[in-house]
């Protein structure tokens, strides 16, 4: 009976040391978790709050007088291009001002692109923020086209700023089609690029007869699509008919691609709003708040 009472004992001692250690183990599984998240939680802090010391271009350059070009019955190319540091304006976007009779127009969009532009910041979740002027106020823009595209890197999570794309479905209302986030499927909504401190307006070399049928397409079959960041990765990036998921660029490049038409400069699995402003596909019309240069390399 001793040496079963010495064998209980030592079972027992022997369990409680077990269950010490795989508590032991448990505690420091959990703290390792624990720590990982802490991290990641902090770095990504710390990135959303570093994002926000972004700034828009501003030329630091003179502001000069257009008056004496914009008078000339016929523009050069020194003549587009000393109105384009001056205003953002390409030759197309100063053209379809003209043809419009919209010059004074011209002189807004200047005023702008050497104006303040003072930030205000909008979160639309954890780590997700989209910034646009403080004033509210809409910029002066060139005159839009159906099938123009619009891309902005002022939509940023934490500090990695990738940035929206949008497609316009109606020029004369400023309407475009888009996907904006989890919250909601893509839809039809006025145009709000003009509030932000940053945007090009794009437009594919091509007549505006194909640009209208874009336009079309993306207003008729690409409203009410899920969105995910992961479209590309876990769905195919092109699929004939609706797409099942989409997001902001994605979107934007599946209607050019249903016409045969690829405006992702890099060709990768996921399109992002950096990707279709770098097409070799599109020109630029307007540029506000990027480097004139360096645009959005």
């Amino acid at each position: 009976m001793q040496t079963i009472d010495i064998l209980i004992k030592n079972n027992i001692i022997f369990g409680i040391m077990i269950a010490e250690k795989t508590k032991k183990k448990l505690i420091i599984a959990v703290s390792v978790v624990l720590a990982f998240v802490f991290s990641i939680v902090a770095f990504l802090s710390v990135g959303y709050f570093a994002a926000h010391l972004w700034k828009p271009y501003r030329p630091d350059y003179e502001k000069a007088d257009l008056t004496a070009t914009l008078s000339k019955p016929v523009l050069d190319e020194n003549d587009y291009d000393f109105l384009y540091r001056q205003t953002g304006l390409t030759k197309a976007g100063v053209d379809g001002l003209v043809s419009a009779d919209e010059t004074d127009r011209i002189y807004e969009i200047q005023n702008d692109f050497f104006g303040d532009n003072e930030l205000e910041k909008d979160s639309f979740g954890p780590f997700l923020c989209w910034e646009k002027r403080s004033s509210g106020k809409e910029v002066a823009r060139a005159e839009l086209e159906n099938g123009d595209i619009i891309v902005s890197l002022s939509t940023h999570f934490s500090c990695f700023r990738f940035g929206h794309a949008a497609i316009v479905v109606d020029a004369e209302r400023g309407i475009v089609v888009e996907s904006a986030g989890y919250d909601s499927p893509s839809f039809v909504d006025p145009c709000d690029f003009f509030r932000r401190p940053c945007f090009m307006i794009l437009r594919l070399k091509a007549d505006k007869e194909t640009r209208q049928k874009i336009a079309d397409y993306a207003k008729e079959t690409l409203v009410g699509v899920d969105y995910s960041i992961f479209c590309g990765i876990f769905t195919k990036k092109y699929e004939e008919g609706k797409p099942s998921k989409s997001q902001c660029a994605h979107l934007v490049w599946y209607a050019f691609k249903h016409f045969g038409i690829d405006i992702d400069s890099n060709g990768g699995a996921v399109v992002l709003p950096k990707d279709i402003a770098n097409s070799d596909e599109l020109e630029l019309v307007q540029n506000f708040g990027f480097d004139p240069d360096k645009l959005w390399k």
